[in-house]
C-alpha cells in the first residue's frame, strides 16, 4: 500500500484531527500544531487539492480557556465548555489560515442533520458552497447542543460521513492511536492494525 501515490492522486481530502493531537498537557490548544497543519493544507491546496477538516477539541479548548484541569461529568457543563472552546478553536484555525492567505468556514453538525434526507442535502450544499468560495470547511459535532440520542459518538464516525457526503478521495485520521484496529486495544493487548481501508 503506497500512501504517497494515493495522496498524490486525491483531489479532495478530509482530515480528521483528534482532541489529544490538538491539545497540550494543560488542555490549551497546541497552536504550533495547528499552524503546521494549516501549512500542509496550504501546500495541498497549491496542488489543486480541496481539503475539509473535521476537528475535535472544543471541550478541551474550553477547559484550557477556563483553566480547568479535570473534565466535568455534568452534561450541561460539558456543553457550556464546548460552546466556549468552539470559539477558541475556530479563532486559532482562522488565524493560522489567514496567515497563509486562506479562509475557513465553520460547520457544526448533529447526527440529526445527516439522518433526514432534506437536512443531509442542505449540509452537502453548504459544504460544496464553501469549496466554491475557496474556503476550508472546519467541521465539528455541535457538542454545545447535542444530546446522547443525537450524537455521532465520535468525530471519527463524523469524518467518515463527511468524506462520503463530499465524495472525498481520501480520509486521513490524525490520532494518538497506531491505526484502525481489528479489535479493541482496550481488551486485546495486540490487535492487528488494518493499514489501508478501501
Amino acid at each position: 500500500f503506497d500512501r504517497i501515490s494515493v495522496i498524490g492522486t486525491a483531489r479532495r481530502i478530509v482530515v480528521k484531527v483528534g482532541t489529544l493531537i490538538l491539545s497540550q498537557a494543560d488542555n490549551s490548544l497546541d497552536e504550533k500544531f495547528i499552524d503546521e497543519l494549516m501549512a500542509q493544507v496550504a501546500f495541498a491546496r497549491s496542488r489543486g487539492i480541496q481539503v475539509a477538516i473535521v476537528s475535535s477539541g472544543a471541550v478541551g479548548a474550553g477547559m484550557g480557556n477556563m483553566g480547568l484541569t479535570e473534565r466535568p461529568t455534568r452534561i450541561d457543563l460539558l456543553q457550556g465548555l464546548a460552546g466556549i472552546g468552539q470559539t477558541v478553536l475556530m479563532h486559532r484555525y482562522k488565524t493560522a489560515a489567514r496567515g497563509r492567505g486562506m479562509r475557513v468556514g465553520q460547520v457544526l453538525l448533529t447526527a440529526a442533520d445527516l439522518s433526514r434526507k432534506r437536512d443531509y442535502m442542505h449540509v452537502q450544499s453548504a459544504l460544496r458552497a464553501l469549496f466554491e468560495l475557496d474556503a476550508i470547511p472546519v467541521i465539528n459535532e455541535n457538542d454545545s447542543v447535542a444530546i446522547d440520542e443525537l450524537r455521532f459518538g465520535d468525530n471519527d464516525s463524523l469524518s467518515a460521513h463527511v468524506a462520503n457526503m463530499i465524495d472525498a478521495d481520501l480520509l486521513v485520521i490524525l490520532t494518538d492511536r497506531e491505526g484502525l484496529y481489528e479489535g479493541s486495544p482496550d481488551t486485546d493487548p495486540r490487535p492487528p492494525v488494518i493499514r489501508p481501508v478501501h
